[in-house]
């Protein structure tokens, strides 16, 4: 399996982005993070995750970056990951942010839901999306959104 640090690119010893593993200031790493990004980094962001950032920044600098077919592939690679996973399901399919809480009434009786970060709870149960919870509600195969009225 291939190893997810950036290839290695020969430094000077005064680069502050010279390997990831050498020691590095954290303030030279937020630096460079504020460099590239043009934003201090978010709280609690580890000083291996702004190592990476400044490496991989530098070899963009020196290479060029990624092909643009090789953008494709992975922005199409995160497309299908997504899909994929039940894991906030609810949430991205719907725009409801986990928290809230939805009510259906249907056939004379409300039915209550509650959007979690992993999925949906519907009487004590955790379903992994709102399609799975409609389902169960009427027996028949319903878009989730469409049911609640999203």
């Amino acid at each position: 399996m291939a190893s997810l640090r950036p290839a290695a690119v020969p430094r000077k010893a005064s680069d502050p982005c010279a390997t990831i593993d050498s020691p590095v200031s954290r303030a030279d790493l937020v630096a460079a993070w504020e460099q590239a990004y043009g934003t201090p980094p978010p709280k609690r962001t580890s000083e291996r995750l702004l190592a990476l950032s400044a490496a991989y920044h530098r070899q963009v600098g020196e290479t060029g970056g990624l092909s643009r077919k090789t953008r494709r592939q992975l922005t199409a690679w995160a497309d299908g990951a997504d899909k994929e996973t039940d894991a906030g399901k609810a949430s991205r399919d719907t725009g409801a942010r986990p928290g809230t809480r939805l009510v259906r009434e249907w056939r004379g009786e409300s039915h209550v839901v509650d959007i979690l970060e992993n999925g949906v709870l519907y009487k004590g149960r955790t379903f992994p999306s709102l399609s799975a919870v409609a389902r169960a509600i009427t027996g028949a195969r319903w878009s989730g959104p469409r049911f609640f009225g999203l």
